[in-house]
């Protein structure tokens, strides 16, 4: 009989097998052409590079249709996405992040952070520093390659999860170097909000969960303890929104979905498979209890940009309940926050086209209100 692990590995391999065999290499493939009738004669530009940001390389992919001009004049807008975890990445769903709509009417950049992904050593060393402001002054400086590169005073910033703490400290200590941000699966108090996600658990879950095996809060460096969390709250519906419809979502189905989506990534070989998870843990272990420490009423007050905020209605990882309350507190020259009815934790890829295009309106719209970004 073929043990759990010899299924597991062919299926692996079975997936990589597509993903390397299909049409799927995404650094270089475009996406959907702009129409001609828009847009001026545009050519792809898709590439996946190593740029030394401060004391480390990391890994950077910048795709988007481009009017066929010098690539360092500065007429194309630059987005910058800044992905989640800490220890995820972007690049394996660069795809359902900006192919249909964003790579029309931006460069749109990802890039792997120090401690995460390609960017990630294959042993990484658990006592070297790592912190959320090296994580800040580290995107300070993509953005700086960014205005070498492409010829742009500004970028736009997109932040998730993670992510959002990353950006929102990026626009609030560097707004000469942003011109809008979007915040989505904001982090607001993760104390409180772990808090919240357990009790929705507990509720959700009823008879289903014996209470003293979800873990409680705060979890510091136990990483088993917040993915065991994470699990419990895939499983009750609070994640995604497919999963909260159904409420048939089994605990291991996130973690699954997130292997098959770096599986099926012809951008990653198979020895950054299997570090990824490695540098994962590690990134949680050594920035966890910072995130933890983490409140945006202290640390992000104010902003000197328009902040845009991008909530699933349906999230229980970063919990919805603080997000309206915080959005109300912040000032910021101009703001909206939108919600989307059918997300959870990932808008971007559970309402994908629905985020694009909400995107776009907030980025080059000059005038913008909440009523506007309505589905």
């Amino acid at each position: 009989m073929l043990t759990w692990h010899v299924v597991v590995l062919v299926l692996a391999v079975l997936a990589r097998y597509i993903s390397l065999t299909w049409d799927f290499e995404r650094a270089s493939n475009p996406g959907p052409r702009p129409p001609t009738d828009v847009r001026e004669q545009l050519v792809h530009m898709g590439k996946f590079e190593t740029w030394r940001i401060r004391d480390q390389n990391h890994k950077i992919v910048y795709r988007g249709w481009i009017p066929n001009t010098d690539l360092a004049d500065g007429s194309v807008p630059v987005l910058l996405n800044i992905h989640g975890g800490p220890g995820m990445s972007s690049i394996p769903s660069l795809h359902t992040f900006g192919a249909e709509v964003l790579e029309q009417h931006f460069v749109v950049v990802h890039y792997d952070q120090r401690s995460a992904g390609k960017s990630c050593k294959f042993h990484p060393d658990l006592t070297a520093p790592l912190s959320i402001d090296q994580h800040v002054d580290d995107a300070a400086a993509v953005i700086q390659k960014i205005q070498e590169r492409f010829g742009v005073k500004k970028v736009y910033l997109v932040g998730g999860s993670w992510g959002s703490i990353v950006a929102a400290l990026v626009a609030h200590r560097f707004p000469n170097l942003v011109h809008k941000v979007i915040l989505w699966g904001l982090i607001v108090d993760p104390k409180q909000s772990e808090e919240l996600s357990r009790q929705f658990i507990l509720k959700q879950l009823g008879d289903r969960v014996d209470p003293s095996d979800v873990p409680v809060p705060p979890y510091g460096d136990n990483v088993e303890a917040m993915m065991k969390q994470r699990a419990y709250l895939m499983q009750a519906g609070g994640y995604t929104f497919e999963c909260f419809q159904s409420q048939a979502c089994a605990g291991w189905r996130l973690k699954a979905d997130a292997a098959l989506q770096i599986l099926l990534s012809p951008e990653y070989s198979w020895g950054d498979v299997f570090r990824f998870d490695g540098c994962l843990r590690s990134s949680l272990r050594r920035l966890w209890p910072q995130v933890e420490r983490y409140n945006a009423y202290e640390q992000v007050p104010k902003l000197d940009i328009p902040l845009y905020v991008f909530h699933g209605r349906h999230d229980h990882c970063t919990a919805v309940e603080l997000v309206q309350e915080y959005f109300d507190y912040v000032q910021a020259p101009s703001k909206a926050l939108v919600w989307f009815e059918r997300s959870g934790h990932t808008p971007d890829q559970e309402e994908p086209a629905l985020f694009q295009r909400h995107v776009l309106e907030a980025f080059l719209s000059d005038d913008f209100q909440a009523d506007d970004f309505q589905a």
